[in-house]
């Protein structure tokens, strides 16, 4: 039985970055939510996200094909989020997926908590404030509402009693070396197989 570890964190944590770092390195397999937000500049479909409209969401539902799915009503309309099971081949392979906190728990639930592992990155709100409006200026078309409407909506999404709620007690902080978080996390990805490699063996 693979493993999936659910990369955590509020927008601008550097998830993203250490995701892409950590992947390459463990051979783990990314999963790659389908979503139907708009396509930012430089988001590659079926990488980034699996970008679907609202019928091909609804029809992937009526197939029970989601785990998982969450929506935000942003000021440009609703956006949904969801993850499909018939990505997921836990016979033949590890996963790595960035989610929330609520996509883990329903992941949790679908799988286990032993197969189900957490790794939540946390950032001071100043800095992450800062990321995200670097980031921002950046698009064609900045959308600084929906920024602010975003970075408020993660102090509440991702309090200390949600992370509490939610089981999560280990996090890593990426304020200065994203370098040392990478080392950290690819630690505890590696003692999470080497646990499985010796489930096997006794087997």
């Amino acid at each position: 039985m693979g493993k999936i570890f659910v990369f955590i964190g509020p927008s601008c944590s550097g998830k993203d970055t250490i995701f892409k770092n950590i992947t390459n390195d463990n051979n783990l397999k990314p999963i790659v939510l389908y979503t139907t937000r708009p396509k930012r500049d430089k988001e590659i479909n079926g990488i980034t996200y699996n970008f679907i409209t609202d019928q091909e969401l609804k029809e992937m539902d009526n197939n029970n094909e989601i785990i998982e799915k969450r929506e935000y009503n942003t000021i440009y309309g609703i956006w949904t989020y969801a993850t499909c099971s018939k990505s997921i081949d836990l016979d033949n392979n590890n996963y790595a997926i960035i989610n929330t906190l609520e996509g883990y728990k329903k992941l949790k639930e679908y799988y286990g908590s032993d197969t189900v592992i957490p790794l939540y990155i946390s950032v001071s709100k100043k800095i992450r404030l800062e990321r995200a409006i670097n980031r921002e200026m950046k698009q064609k078309e900045p959308k600084y509402e929906e920024l602010c409407r975003r970075f408020l909506a993660d102090c509440k999404d991702f309090s200390n009693e949600k992370l509490i709620e939610a089981g999560i007690t280990k996090t890593y902080n990426n304020d200065n070396s994203i370098d040392i978080v990478i080392d950290e996390i690819n630690q505890t990805i590696n003692n999470e197989l080497e646990k499985t490699k010796q489930k096997k063996k006794i087997i």
